[in-house]
């Protein structure tokens, strides 16, 4: 059995006291469940902590949605297949909402009720989703923010001839999905407006806009964060009200420092994020503080005299130790007074962190980073973390596999329903053809009663104490290894590499392969002319059963062509060859 993943908890003041995961939770962990480290003092943290993890950026798709306890333990999770997860968050209505990126930048917003049961999957009627925001109104409508892009000739300004200009949209649609309001950043902004972008790059991306609020007058006010500024729109016309920051700011800001030296316009925050309006008036939101010198971030708020456009900064916090985070953030007011917010630090790690009014730091929550072959950073990122006292209760198990030794371990757990009493296995080697093996009363199971090496099926069920039993979980496929090694078959030491299963495919297909010790791998797709189509592994793993899959995608994330191809795993000196077929 692997080495468990752990965090640490630091309680109270002076004390430093390590808990592993087997003695806090019934269940291991997933292998690659995103490890943190929370500090806590003797502050009263209120609410559960809600968040969504991915490791890396660009097009990395291992994304989690969790929930942590107030005592920092995970209460419910869930790994996005196939995609980044950002901005999971419960709403007033009872449910929660991700959006989903996958690999090939498609995002879509996915509904969950309080049962963490997926309801709907909203996309924007005509354009692409921009996948910065989602709210749930309270006449249950849905804004979002939505993109489109313009082909324009910039030519005359040292452009591009042909350059992809990127309009933000506002959208509003309600229950039945039509739409009800539209605002396009196009009709009001200019490319000019944006003070640090590349007006020769070949992508415009001149707003970024990067959170929505609707106030309680039922305007609405819009970050951009391209354009260092916050502005607010008359939700009936869609007249701009004000414009607060960047070169087109109204306001005169006071009890705030700002210098030219630092910064090139004419107010004190830049790069910002999550802006939103208290319920006394006032404007909090992520100040970033990309572009001044030194680079430093903060939590800040705002009172607005918006008669006379006046400004005054009444609070502020800035971390001495994650001073600048330079990609996303958010900052939420709590009703105790405390501010959340997260960093998203280039070289340290990232961080959770709440504080006081008085600017005490009262948690903290920091991500392990991780490191590719090179022990270049790759990390773990957060786009928002949220505090709420609200949690879901599961009307199934979820269901993951540790596959990362010889023996394999289902682990389950019907997150929030304390009335369980038992759970039932069930395998099979069809999907839709499972039987139930035996029962348990852990929240894990261990099998090895493999006879064939063939693809096997799992599920589970669970009985409470009612004596009802549950619909299945999501379902999971193994593939066993067996291998013929004379002097102990249960630590081969040799590399293995599997047929990719199914095979032939369309849309994908899974490849396993075994490794005796930690080792730099290399699995390569090519054509047979010997042309790399794409790299799907390049880093150190450890021992064990590894998989990955392919979805018929090269490198540029086209779909290749029907036919034969070759997946290679390189170890060492050596390199193991498969073919697989493709089919459309």
């Amino acid at each position: 059995m692997k080495t468990h993943r752990y965090f640490k908890i630091i309680l109270n003041l002076n004390i430093i006291t390590y808990f592993f995961f087997n003695f806090l939770l019934p269940f291991d962990l997933p292998h690659d469940f995103p490890g943190y480290t929370v500090n806590l003092n003797d502050a009263e943290i209120e609410g559960n902590l809600y968040f969504s993890t991915y490791e890396g950026t660009g097009q990395s798709t291992k994304g989690y949605l969790c929930i942590l306890s107030k005592s920092g333990n995970p209460i419910y999770f869930k790994k996005v297949s196939g995609a980044r997860a950002h901005d999971f968050k419960p709403h007033s209505n009872g449910m929660f909402s991700f959006i989903r990126v996958d690999h090939t930048s498609h995002r879509e917003i996915i509904l969950m009720d309080s049962t963490y049961t997926t309801l709907d999957t909203i996309v924007p009627p005509e354009y692409g989703l921009d996948g910065h925001e989602f709210q749930i109104l309270g006449n249950g409508n849905y804004i979002f923010l939505a993109r489109s892009v313009r082909i324009l000739d910039l030519s005359h300004l040292g452009g591009s001839p042909a350059a992809e200009v990127v309009d933000l949209l506002i959208q509003e649609i309600d229950s039945s999905g039509e739409l009800v309001f539209e605002w396009n950043t196009a009709d009001y902004f200019d490319i000019h407006d944006a003070p640090h972008i590349d007006i020769t790059a070949p992508i415009i991306d001149y707003a970024h806009s990067n959170s929505i609020h609707v106030d309680t007058d039922s305007t609405i006010i819009l970050s951009s964060r391209n354009l260092d500024e916050i502005t607010k729109i008359n939700r009936n016309n869609g007249d701009i009200i004000w414009r607060f920051g960047g070169v087109n700011n109204q306001f005169t800001f006071t009890n705030d420092f700002n210098d030219e030296n630092e910064h090139s316009i004419a107010s004190p925050f830049c790069w910002q994020h999550d802006a939103r309006i208290l319920e006394n008036g006032n404007l909090t939101f992520f100040d970033n503080g990309s572009n001044k010198i030194p680079r430093r971030s903060r939590l800040v708020e705002y009172e607005l005299d918006e008669e006379n456009l006046i400004a005054t900064l009444v609070w502020s916090y800035t971390d001495d130790v994650y001073q600048y985070g330079y990609i996303m953030g958010n900052h939420q007011r709590l009703s105790n007074g405390n501010s959340i917010g997260v960093w998203n630090n280039k070289y340290n790690n990232t961080a959770i962190i709440e504080v006081a009014q008085d600017s005490t730091k009262v948690f903290e929550l920091i991500f392990e980073n991780t490191y590719d072959q090179i022990n270049r950073k790759i990390g773990i990122y957060n786009y928002r973390a949220f505090r709420n006292d609200w949690e879901g209760r599961a009307i199934k198990p979820h269901l993951w596999l540790d596959d990362e030794s010889m023996h394999l371990r289902l682990n389950f757990s019907q997150f929030g329903d304390s009335t369980i009493e038992k759970y039932f296995i069930y395998k099979g080697l069809e999907i839709n053809s499972l039987h139930k093996v035996d029962s348990t009363n852990n929240e894990f199971y261990d099998y090895s009663n493999f006879g064939i090496e063939e693809l096997h099926y799992f599920a589970i069920t669970s009985k409470n104490n009612l004596g009802l039993e549950s619909q299945f979980s999501n379902v999971e496929s193994y593939l066993p290894l067996h291998v013929n090694v004379e002097d102990n078959p249960t630590s081969p030491n040799k590399y293995i590499l599997h047929q990719n299963y199914p095979n032939p495919f369309n849309p994908v297909t899974r490849i396993d392969y075994f490794l005796p010790k930690k080792t730099n791998v290399e699995l390569t797709i090519f054509d047979l002319n010997g042309k790399k189509v794409k790299e799907l592994v390049n880093e150190i793993q450890s021992t064990g059963i590894k998989s990955v899959y392919w979805s018929g995608e090269d490198f540029k994330s086209r779909f290749v062509s029907s036919g034969l191809y070759v997946y290679v795993l390189k170890v060492e000196n050596l390199r193991i060859s498969k073919k697989m077929a493709f089919i459309k």
